[in-house]
């Protein structure tokens, strides 16, 4: 049945057009889905599966599988995919146990749940050892980290990341108008769409850009930057890892757990005119960075970054593994 109305702002409700398309939809994708799931359960019919090791909730043909596991009683262990936003998602919350990479994740998502362990993210293994960063002050290599595409948030994209991208590149101009000699890179997202920021730079900023790069690895883009600028995201840590400072600009509205809170330790603005006072106060080495270039501090969040979070992992698998033949 029909709950939710679409009415435009010239108060035309276009309702049942929005309906049978999203209707026209399913019953396109029905027979697929109905053929993977079927596919899923033979699998499990003719396989002995112990565990099921999954990264979200979300996602085809994982979240399909792991539902099937679920109907025949097999635990499943969910590593979080990254850091995780507001504590009313229900996104990653639906597993027998879950990583959180920290405490800090742990007590503000996973707040009040008991099957939370605390491991650490892999991922961060690849900059425990990191060769720190020669800055560049003088002439610095400003890399900015686009928003990503939410398939299940389909307003996510264009409402907020265009938003912000035009925010720091109009602040980014006036630090260019006033006679710093800086070099500008966009990080797109590998699900994100190259063209339009090619567009959208064209358009209101010609000339500003040197490089939009969506393809290759965040670390290698990353190895050349002096300051990075993003949303809340992780790449916010790896970054810091890399041993130059970060800033956070928020354009979003949401009520976001430490350190995206507006009361941590990473440094973050919210108005053109603040970013480009951050740039000063980068330029000048200021203070206000040191603190999120600190392991110790930026472990609170993200958890260990001490190379061994693979091991810690690998090692609870097997654990659980172990103890599902104990009780088989």
């Amino acid at each position: 049945s029909k709950h939710q109305s679409l009415i435009l702002d010239n108060g035309e409700d276009v309702s049942d057009k929005a309906y049978g398309i999203i209707l026209k939809r399913v019953e396109s994708s029905l027979a697929k889905k109905l053929s993977l799931l079927d596919a899923c359960n033979r699998y499990l019919s003719r396989n002995e599966v112990d565990l099921s090791v999954i990264i979200a909730n979300i996602g085809e043909t994982a979240t399909l599988f792991d539902l099937c596991c679920k109907s025949k009683g097999i635990p499943s262990y969910l590593i979080i995919n990254g850091l995780l936003g507001v504590n009313y998602s229900d996104e990653s919350k639906h597993a027998t146990h879950i990583n959180s990479y920290s405490e800090s994740i742990k007590n503000n998502y996973f707040k009040g749940m008991d099957n939370i362990v605390v491991l650490g993210d892999p991922r961060m293994d690849a900059y425990a050892t990191v060769e720190q960063k020669q800055i560049n002050r003088e002439n610095p290599t400003v890399v900015i980290g686009a928003s990503g595409f939410s398939p299940v948030d389909l307003g996510s994209y264009v409402a907020i990341e265009f938003d912000f991208m035009f925010d720091v590149l109009n602040a980014l101009k006036t630090v260019k108008e006033s006679g710093a000699n800086l070099k500008i890179i966009i990080k797109v997202r590998p699900n994100g769409y190259c063209k339009q920021y090619e567009k959208f730079v064209s358009e209101y900023f010609p000339g500003l850009i040197d490089e939009i790069i969506a393809t290759k690895p965040m670390k290698q883009v990353l190895q050349s930057a002096d300051l990075y600028i993003s949303i809340n995201s992780q790449t916010l840590f790896e970054a810091s890892c890399m041993g130059f400072p970060v800033v956070y600009y928020k354009k979003d509205n949401e009520v976001l757990p430490p350190p995206f809170d507006y009361n941590s330790d990473l440094v973050t603005v919210s108005s053109q005119s603040d970013l480009v006072q951050a740039f000063d106060s980068y330029q000048t080495d200021s203070v206000i960075f040191h603190d999120f270039l600190n392991k110790d501090v930026m472990e609170k969040y993200v958890g260990p970054i001490d190379g061994l979070n693979t091991k810690r992992n690998l090692d609870f698998i097997f654990k659980l593994l172990k103890e599902s033949r104990v009780n088989d």
